[in-house]
């Protein structure tokens, strides 16, 4: 169910399984108690997820997604986005900006890469959350910080990601794959 091109929309997904792609205003975009996918463009939005394996993505804009205790794909370009796991086995590919991630229970995945901002990641379980590793990276090109907030990760000077609550001697190789 499309929007319009450059309206502010708000479109609500129903039962089943359903794509909902919000245009380039400032939308309001909710899915239904099934699997769906939700793309927002330009704007500044909202994306609820509301159950079911989603994959939520918005493609520009400051925008906030919120998943559910499903598994849920988030998938966010530039701006600086807001991301709510909610439970659930989540995969997070955060794009450029200065995201901020709060992950749920479960074990949730969140992709790290050279050049794109950076994320602060809070509820980062070490038991069961781990960093996939983009191009040219791997643990031994990791560099690692305690702050008052929680550990940076960097490599060659590059802020990657503040993880919130953890300390850097409790980060380790396994917390990482590439």
């Amino acid at each position: 169910m499309p929007g319009e091109s450059f309206g502010n929309n708000q479109l609500n997904g129903n039962g089943g399984n359903d794509i909902i792609n919000g245009g380039n205003g400032d939308d309001v975009l909710n899915g239904g108690s099934e699997a769906d996918t939700i793309v927002s463009n330009d704007g500044d939005d909202l994306l609820n997820g509301n159950g079911g394996n989603d994959i939520l993505a918005s493609l520009g804009g400051n925008n906030t997604l919120t998943g559910s205790s499903d598994s849920e794909i988030f998938n966010v370009g530039d701006g600086d986005d807001i991301i709510f796991g909610n439970g659930g086995d989540d995969t997070i590919f955060s794009g450029e900006g200065l995201d901020q991630v709060f992950l749920g229970t479960g074990a949730a995945e969140v992709f790290l890469s050279t050049g794109e901002g950076f994320d602060t990641i809070y509820n980062f379980d070490l038991n069961q959350a781990t960093f996939e590793l983009g191009s040219g990276l791997d643990f031994g090109s990791l560099d690692f910080s305690d702050t008052s907030q929680g550990v940076e990760i960097a490599s060659n000077g590059d802020l990657l990601a503040v993880v919130v609550g953890v300390q850097a001697s409790q980060i380790d190789n396994p917390n990482f794959f590439i």
